[in-house]
């Protein structure tokens, strides 16, 4: 991988990594507008619900798990 590119990538993941904490607590649709006006992606995933996992590396991704339409964690990935 070229220097500029990983140089690009931790930058996306460190940026995506600090927003993090402001999605806990947030309803969904709160939390879509929070990841659009970042420009960062998201992915919901419900808790208790089965569903399937990818191996996407996205580094300007938030994945929040949410129970009852309310954000109940949230991870950089």
């Amino acid at each position: 991988m070229p220097d500029d590119t990983a140089k690009e990538i931790r930058r996306l993941r460190a940026r995506t990594e600090s927003a993090v904490p402001e999605f806990i607590g947030l309803r969904v649709e709160e939390a879509a507008e929070l990841a659009q006006r970042l420009d960062l992606d998201l992915r919901v995933i419900r808790i208790h619900e089965n569903g399937w996992y990818g191996s996407d590396q996205r580094h300007n991704r938030v994945t929040v798990e949410v129970e009852d339409g309310v954000v109940t964690g949230a991870r950089a990935e």
